[in-house]
């Protein structure tokens, strides 16, 4: 039984540790999180490390320096940078130098001014009383908010979008682009590396730093682009990269493949992550921090595709589905795969802000809707169509004939006389053929509905002749090619049904 004495000495020594970690947190930003976190921060060596850069951020902005600091910090997705950055930094910053202004930046305004909102209530609530600090009451907006008695202030902005003429000793910008497919475009490129030159930088007090930590997207997103530019901008650098799984001289010294954060990602759920993902790029991008060029002369962007990607139940009406079927070359079960997709036409789908990039003309959007490509004999490829046909309520199948001959067309017909098959006789390129699909893409009317790795691996690595063609890219083509009626050339093999 506990009795009342010892209860009062428990919450005695409580006290006493609670005053010697707020002693702490007025040293070192971890001390600080995990005194405003009080038991739900987790201390790891990645965490600890990143709090030691913006206290290094910190007393560059107070050592009277003449050139700007820039600290570059990569790290995994949701592996706790923002709780210590975008929350808990501004307060702890602010507690230390309350004449001083600071800038948080994200890639949507909404983001920013979410994660000042947090930063407002630590300060209201642990740095404030930490510091012998308050809130001033003329300004406490979450996108503007002040210190009482005293200059300094924090604003929140989006990336790319304007300060009203406010400075700061300390910009922190946390991940600058929303996604991949921002991040690979050239125009996007262009605006987001302009903001930082002339809206950031421009903002700077004398002996500013700038802190930015982000999950890597691409070769040319803002740290790769300020990479390239890193020996003439005059910026004093710093980097330090995090990749989710350890290599060859790991920043923390851990062994090859380990866990960045454990506690959260092991290795096993970071092998189920990779797995899952679109692609390989996207792993190494995002979770390694080693971005890999677009392949030069692909038709296709993996971050068009991935913006555009949806999820079964997001499917609106559908008008016609077909079961497109590129063949093996070959009449024997060996390596040659069987592209086989099933593919639909429907109602448009526009993501949440989104609209026609055609106007009136954007009738119908395409939607990839199961891959079920294989290896298999030419009787095996052709029972899984003839089954996938009626499973999906198909009005079609679809195939190219220019190789395979005779043979898929009587395959069919000797199986099920009643399926309804169009045979494709292309007479143009590969990657001619490819092309209008592709502009259907472009035009964002295709959907994969789901994440389907190989096919667009080879999407957005095929470049055409004297590359071999790929048979899922290649079942892709023709099906939608038939559905939004691109073929130049098709050559019907009387059609029994409705198409």
């Amino acid at each position: 039984m506990t009795t009342g004495i010892a209860i009062e000495e428990r919450a005695e020594l409580e006290r006493r540790n609670r005053a010697d970690l707020g002693e702490l947190a007025r040293r070192r930003l971890s001390s600080f999180c995990e005194y405003t976190g009080e038991g739900r921060w987790v201390h790891s060596p990645h965490l600890d490390l990143l709090c030691e850069k913006i206290e290094e951020a910190e007393r560059w902005t107070n050592e009277g320096h003449d050139e700007i600091k820039l600290i570059v910090v990569s790290a995994p997705p949701r592996h706790g940078k923002s709780e210590a950055v975008s929350r808990n930094a501004p307060a702890w910053f602010l507690g230390r130098n309350p004449d001083k202004e600071v800038i948080l930046a994200a890639h949507t305004a909404s983001l920013a001014t979410d994660m000042s909102r947090e930063a407002r209530r630590i300060f209201r609530d642990y740095a404030g009383p930490l510091f012998g600090l308050e809130l001033s009451q003329d300004t406490q907006s979450v996108e503007l908010w002040h210190v009482a008695g005293h200059s300094g202030k924090m604003q929140a902005a989006g990336a790319g979008g304007p300060l009203m003429g406010r400075g700061g000793s300390l910009v922190i910008i946390e991940d600058p682009h929303k996604s991949l497919e921002e991040a690979e475009s050239p125009t996007y490129q262009r605006k987001i590396l302009e903001w930082f030159k002339s809206t950031i930088v421009r903002s700077l007090a004398p002996s500013g730093a700038i802190v930015i930590v982000a999950s890597r997207l691409h070769t040319k997103d803002l740290i790769g682009q300020l990479l390239e530019e890193a020996e003439i901008s005059g910026l004093v650098w710093e980097m330090v990269e995090f990749p989710a799984i350890a290599g060859e001289d790991d920043p923390l010294r851990r062994e090859e493949g380990a866990a960045l954060w454990p506690w959260r990602f092991n290795e096993k759920r970071l092998a189920q992550i990779r797995a899952l993902l679109a692609s390989e790029r996207i792993w190494l991008a995002q979770y390694q921090q080693r971005p890999t060029p677009d392949v030069e002369g692909a038709l296709w962007k993996l971050g068009l595709i991935d913006a555009l990607r949806i999820g079964e139940g997001q499917m609106p009406e559908l008008y016609r589905t077909a079961i497109s079927w590129d063949p093996s070359t070959t009449s024997k079960k060996t390596s040659d795969e069987h592209g086989i997709y099933v593919l639909s036409v429907g109602a448009p789908y526009y993501a949440s802000g989104e609209g026609s990039t055609i106007g009136e003309l954007d009738t119908k959007h395409g939607y990839v809707r199961d891959n079920l490509s294989g290896i298999y004999t030419p009787d095996e490829a052709t029972r899984i169509v003839i089954d996938a046909y009626h499973r999906y309520g198909a009005g079609a199948v679809v195939a190219e004939d220019n190789q395979g001959g005779d043979w898929i067309e009587t395959a069919v017909r000797l199986r099920d006389p009643d399926v309804s098959y169009h045979g494709i006789t292309a007479s143009e390129s590969k990657k001619g053929r490819a092309e209008p699909v592709s502009a259907l893409y472009s035009q964002r009317r295709i959907h994969h509905v789901g994440v389907f790795t190989q096919l667009e691996k080879e999407l957005t690595t095929y470049t055409g002749p004297p590359m071999p063609s790929p048979n899922q890219l290649d079942a892709v083509v023709h099906g939608f090619a038939e559905l939004f009626d691109l073929a130049k050339t098709r050559k019907e093999r009387k059609p029994v049904g409705v198409w």
